[in-house]
């Protein structure tokens, strides 16, 4: 494929066909911290480890919805530190 770039200072480029890369998604729920606790929020993500899915949940909308499963290359719940082991 050939592109006429001339606003760059270049004539007729070769572009190559792009390099394919795969992208990885990792996510990991954080714990709710004091402010979130005292304030009486509520968790509304639960993880799924054995299938890398997150679903999240919402209470406080009516009439009530089923929870929206999302899913990941890998997935970590609150209880999981920051660390790499």
């Amino acid at each position: 494929m050939f592109i006429q770039m001339t606003h760059c200072g270049y004539d007729d480029a070769e572009l190559t066909a792009p390099t394919v890369e795969n992208v990885r998604v990792v996510v990991r729920v954080r714990p709710m911290d004091q402010r979130e606790k005292l304030d009486g929020s509520y968790n509304c993500v639960s993880v799924d480890a054995l299938n890398n899915t997150v679903a999240v949940t919402r209470n406080n909308v009516t009439p009530p919805e089923p929870p929206r499963v999302y899913a990941y290359d890998a997935v970590f719940d609150s209880n999981t530190s920051q660390i790499n082991k």
